[in-house]
């Protein structure tokens, strides 16, 4: 794939028309110098590199999608580092939190409840009946977060995940997922 402006234009014009396969072809071609730069510059094994990189390529995307990215100033490779390193400090910081958080709880028995239990607007038998069709493992992790209350690193534990942040991470997409549901059923 050249760069250079034409190209920049017509890629994210492609893009914008739900191009896929030219977003297949980015994510090959930049995976490799991606996952090498990233675990080099910010210490990072190399499955935590996996999933920093799909977050990259998704947020690149959005941009796209949503209007941010009209054209592009810097090589693409460039600009997929940029947003790699955003994600990256951003991992770092919720990293340092979460062991923070997870130092401090004591391991107590928890009552559990129906967060849904009682509450029947549409919106939560919305959310309800979407989280009951997600698929695993995204089910599993939100049902063991939410319902349960487990860390991080009980469900690492549990489900056979190498940590806890790539639980995290896991979670996280889980809920866009889940808010993506939600949001076509009730906004069609």
């Amino acid at each position: 794939m050249t760069e250079g402006p034409e190209n920049n234009e017509q890629l994210i014009d492609s893009l914008k028309r739900g191009e896929v396969d030219l977003l297949d072809e980015i994510y090959i071609e930049n995976r490799d110098a991606f996952l090498n730069w990233i675990t080099k510059g910010f210490n990072l094994d190399r499955e935590e590199a996996a999933d920093l990189y799909q977050d990259t390529v998704i947020a690149f995307f959005e941009n796209i999608r949503k209007g941010k990215l009209t054209s592009l100033t810097v090589n693409l490779q460039t600009y997929l580092f940029s947003i790699g390193k955003n994600l990256a400090l951003k991992h770092h910081r919720n990293k340092a939190q979460l062991h923070k958080h997870e130092e401090s709880i004591k391991t107590e028995s928890v009552e559990v409840e129906d967060p849904f239990a009682g509450d029947d607007d549409e919106r939560t038998k919305t959310v309800k009946s979407a989280f009951e069709e997600m698929e695993e493992p995204c089910h599993s992790i939100l049902k063991r977060y939410y319902y349960f209350r487990q860390s991080m690193a009980e469900i690492a534990d549990a489900m056979k995940y190498k940590n806890a942040d790539t639980v995290k991470s896991q979670k996280t997409r889980c809920m866009k997922h889940l808010k993506q549901m939600v949001k076509t059923v009730l906004h069609g």
